[in-house]
């Protein structure tokens, strides 16, 4: 729940202020996850726009060193590079609304644990 809340946020964000750009992978490094699966990150640089100061997680090996790709950055710093172009109105209502089912999925089992927690503690019983 807290994974795609932060995704809404940071989705928001980029919809309220962030940057369409063009950039060109400059180098390509394979890394590998705990489970051993890799993954590629590209170091970036901006063909338009500010700067680009931050590396970007490829997936599926789909990026070569010179390719030019879409990236949104957020001029302010507070939201990680996505590649990409500017999240669209319809991937912010399909968070918006995965986060308010999650929530209303866990605050009953929230208030059951609570209630549960409460009943096994001695200092909570009444005379």
């Amino acid at each position: 729940m807290l994974y795609v809340h932060i995704s809404l946020l940071d989705t928001r964000a980029l919809r309220e202020h962030g940057l369409e750009q063009h950039a060109r992978i400059t180098q390509v490094q394979t890394k590998f996850n705990a489970d051993n699966s890799d993954y590629q990150v590209y170091t970036l640089e901006a063909l338009d726009g500010p700067p680009i100061n931050e590396t970007a997680q490829g997936h599926g090996g789909s990026g070569e060193a010179g390719t030019i790709i879409t990236v949104t950055t957020d001029p302010s710093g507070q939201v990680a590079l996505k590649l990409g172009k500017l999240p669209s109105a319809a991937t912010q209502l399909w968070l918006s609304r995965v986060d308010t089912a999650l929530a209303v999925l866990l605050v009953p089992v929230l208030i059951d644990w609570t209630r549960k927690r409460t009943r096994e503690c001695p200092g909570a019983q009444r005379a």
